[in-house]
């Protein structure tokens, strides 16, 4: 029986084509990467030359833990998680995300502005519900563990030292369903993870608990609020921007308010003015 030409032609001309699509979708791929690599660099050693930054600063955190029973086994797993999460982590997942988002830039500042606002307070809803969820249940709490063994001395880099588990879920997850959710750039991306990044490092900086509870609104996250949630642990779980603790009370007490308004408004009152009303024009 002999062989159909036809069909071998079109069996090699098939595979000729999925090698083809192979190598296209692969070299596709490492051009994206490649024109991502650059701002995750950035951002990510950025953010490390901070964190050594306000550590050298901090020095007296940093020796007063270095001082406490564990306190150098401690500092060193500190040291060795944030290089984990910022280098082996945090870049890929900067280019996985970048990757994700279609527009370069915004259409305007206005858009800009507003989109990253919607990133920061996404992100800080999505870590609230996270570190809410850490310490209601024991379970979950042995991944969280670890931050709150920074409680008498937290230097900037305990910021970031968290297990592989709460860094995914706490850290990386939140953007990645903020992008999801908001027609996001890449420079207003960009922009609303280095000021992430940034106040993160800041939350963690003792020296400037008392200037930031000064100057920053009741409304955002300040160094004093965090500090707070590492000294009592069950209180100021927001972090690292927009304040969820003070805003979700600041609406219960406003929802309380006019509930206990209305229920203390004198019976017919409301139906007083339209009553009178229709007396005068008889």
């Amino acid at each position: 029986m002999t062989k159909n030409p036809f069909h071998s032609i079109s069996a090699s001309t098939a595979s000729l084509l999925a090698a083809t699509q192979e190598t296209f979708l692969h070299s596709r791929v490492a051009e994206a990467c490649a024109e991502h690599y650059q701002d995750a660099f950035h951002v990510m050693f950025g953010t490390i030359a901070l964190t050594f930054v306000l550590e050298i600063w901090s020095i007296d955190t940093v020796k007063g833990l270095l001082s406490m029973p564990g306190g150098k086994e401690l500092y060193v797993k500190s040291i060795k998680a944030n290089l984990i999460h910022y280098i082996l982590i945090g870049i890929p997942a900067y280019i996985v995300a970048a990757i994700r988002v279609r527009r370069r830039t915004p259409s305007s500042h206005l858009e800009s502005a507003l989109l990253i606002m919607g990133l920061l307070f996404s992100n800080s809803v999505q870590y609230y519900l996270v570190h809410r969820a850490f310490h209601a249940s024991p379970k979950l709490y042995r991944y969280h563990k670890l931050h709150h063994r920074f409680n008498e001395y937290v230097p900037p880099s305990a910021g970031n030292a968290v297990s592989l588990v709460e860094y995914i879920v706490g850290y990386v997850a939140p953007f990645r369903i903020s992008i999801f959710i908001l027609p996001i750039d890449l420079w207003s991306l960009k922009v609303g993870m280095i000021i992430i990044s940034v106040f993160h490092l800041i939350n963690h900086t003792p020296k400037i608990e008392a200037i930031t509870q000064k100057m920053l609104p009741s409304w955002w996250v300040s160094t004093h609020d965090h500090m707070e949630h590492h000294r009592k642990m069950h209180c100021h779980y927001s972090s690292p921007t927009f304040d969820i603790d003070a805003i979700f009370q600041s609406a219960s007490d406003l929802l309380q308010k006019m509930i206990l308004t209305e229920h203390d408004a004198p019976f017919g009152t409301a139906g007083a003015a339209p009553a009178a009303a229709h007396s005068v024009h008889h």
